[in-house]
């Protein structure tokens, strides 16, 4: 059964228990024993907590603006150059490559508050109220 063909089933939601079936390669859960086929596209639930999936999407945020930064400031060293001595040209350059580091700055402050935050939420073990 292919990728495919195992994607149009969970589509279609027709899962049935059938004993255990192992995972073919390029699933989440390639290799491994499920009970459904649809389970082998299903991330696993075990430690996955509020916590660890707003850090994940955190994490993801803030390498997307990274590469946004470097864009950014890539593109205002260019129009620096290419501005052949137009004043405003290369003023737009420089405000370009400014714009960049400050969201830099703003998403890696954003990124220590959310770590910090996320590190003072209490995990949920059985002596939390």
């Amino acid at each position: 059964m292919g990728l495919l063909s195992m994607a149009a089933i969970c589509l279609v939601g027709v899962s049935m228990p059938v004993g255990a079936i192992k995972c073919e390669k390029g699933s989440l859960r390639a290799g491994e024993e499920v009970t459904n086929v649809s389970d082998c596209n299903v991330a696993k639930a075990e430690g996955q907590d509020l916590t660890s999936t707003v850090t994940t999407v955190v994490n993801v945020l803030i390498a997307v603006l990274g590469i946004i930064t470097v864009a950014v400031i890539i593109y205002g060293g260019v129009q620096m150059v290419l501005s052949q001595g137009d004043p405003g040209k290369v003023k737009a350059g420089r405000m370009a490559i400014i714009a960049g580091v400050t969201g830099l700055i703003v998403a890696v402050m954003a990124w220590a508050i959310v770590n910090v935050v996320l590190a003072a939420i209490p995990t949920g073990g059985t002596d939390s109220v």
